[in-house]
């Protein structure tokens, strides 16, 4: 039977007008990826725009000795560069150690944010007195320049949180069709994975919410550490139902054997776009 889709009889939406009996094959799976269109939006706003504020924000914290470290806009670039090729690059492996990289990073880095903030905590008598202390903290970042690029930085983050909560709809839908067919339990499970990944998206964009506000620094390190942890895991498990050969070690090595062979092949690809 024929849905009108969740967005109305426009023909469009992960229920767009896809046959949906919930007992059919394969090719009853009918919710496409994203479009392009939608990624290269992303990329402009999370990469080009945001990732510029942030450069900004750090430059302008350690001209005025907020910070004892310099930017020099590293990590800014090397993000313009590479997801700005991904765009167009159909294989993802490269791109993908990339992100799992980062994520892992930026999961121990939140980590070791709210481990030092509980003992914070725990070394504040009252309540009131830790409130203070996140209050003298947010001060400090509030005032002229820097404080802009934080309200900026807080709006990307509010942001980030509700693209990561779309896609996770929308992959949630993708996952229900799957679910409704055929298909294979590594097809399933791959397709659950979709889900959890982007719940950890989710909880890693609003932790950097709740820190903003005074007195959430805590919660806010936490979710973003327990949304990068959901995240790896759910890519991982993907990797394997994704290259399922039917048992664990003989994955393992397949996917060990294609790695090295993608990453050498994407690493050429990224050269030849330098005439290298």
């Amino acid at each position: 039977m024929y849905y009108a889709g969740l967005y109305g009889p426009f023909g469009y939406g992960p229920f767009a007008y896809g046959n949906f009996s919930g007992n059919g094959t394969n090719a009853d799976v009918t919710i496409p990826d994203l479009p392009l269109g939608y990624d290269v939006g992303k990329y402009i706003f999370e990469d080009v725009i945001m990732g510029q504020v942030d450069y900004i924000g750090s430059v302008l914290a350690y001209e005025q000795g907020v910070t004892s470290k310099m930017d020099y806009g590293g990590s800014f670039y090397r993000n313009l560069l590479l997801n700005g090729i991904r765009l167009g690059v159909k294989d993802q492996t490269l791109f993908e150690l990339v992100d799992t990289y980062d994520t892992v990073k930026s999961g121990y880095d939140n980590f070791k944010t709210w481990r030092n903030l509980r003992s914070l905590s725990d070394t504040v008598s009252t309540g009131a007195g830790y409130a203070q202390a996140a209050s003298n903290t947010a001060t400090i970042a509030s005032g002229g320049v820097i404080g802009a690029v934080s309200k900026f930085n807080l709006a990307g983050a509010a942001i980030g949180t509700g693209l990561s909560a779309f896609e996770m709809g929308w992959n949630a839908a993708k996952a229900y069709q799957v679910f409704n067919s055929d298909a294979t339990g590594a097809e399933k499970t791959s397709a659950v994975a979709d889900v959890t990944a982007s719940l950890g998206s989710t909880l890693m964009n609003g932790g950097a919410v709740a820190a903003a506000i005074p007195g959430g620094q805590v919660i806010g390190a936490g979710m973003a550490a327990v949304g990068a942890g959901i995240w790896v895991v759910s890519k991982g498990v993907k990797l394997f139902a994704d290259n399922w050969q039917g048992g664990l070690w003989s994955t393992t090595k397949h996917i060990a054997k294609k790695a090295g062979e993608k990453i050498k092949k994407g690493w050429n690809k990224v050269k030849s776009f330098f005439g290298f």
